[in-house]
């Protein structure tokens, strides 16, 4: 949630490229930058996004790690039964 504010306003004209000319030929591509600012946004924040499906994906493993630790732990006996 810390960088939530800085995602919430980050903008296309803001972003950075290695080469300065890619980014202005990127720049010059986009015709409504506050259009395009605003879907990237909507791909990133609103539910269903890229950040909730990141963090899904990352609840996922945790529950697929813990499942397998307990196998593991039943299996050779090293921990407590659940």
């Amino acid at each position: 949630a810390a960088h939530m504010w800085q995602l919430q306003r980050m903008r296309v004209e803001d972003m950075s490229a290695s080469n300065p000319g890619d980014k202005q030929m990127i720049l010059d591509k986009i015709e409504d930058k506050d259009a395009f600012n605003a879907g990237l946004a909507r791909m990133t924040l609103q539910e269903n996004g890229l950040l909730q499906t990141w963090k899904e994906g990352f609840d996922i493993i945790d529950f697929l790690g813990d499942v397998t630790r307990r196998g593991w732990d039943r299996r050779h006996g090293d921990g407590e039964a659940v």
